[in-house]
């Protein structure tokens, strides 16, 4: 093997060795956003139902009394 091979061999391995850690984090971040994104749709949904069905109580409990007291 002569000193170039040797040194195209060198560099190789040593390129696959840090772009393996790069590899890892990009898919570690990409399933953090996912994980978040989820969680946040799911909360947000929650909050959302829970403020549409007091409005529809606060408007239903105006109406009885409306209805009760005219």
């Amino acid at each position: 093997m002569n000193k170039l091979q040797k040194i195209a061999l060198v560099s190789t391995v040593a390129l696959a060795t840090l772009s393996s850690p790069a590899a890892f984090a990009e898919g570690e971040a990409a399933a953090a956003a996912e994980s978040f994104q989820t969680f946040f749709s799911t909360g947000a949904a929650a909050i959302g139902a829970a403020m549409l069905t007091a409005a529809f109580v606060a408007v239903g409990w105006k109406w009885l009394k409306g209805m009760a007291f005219s």
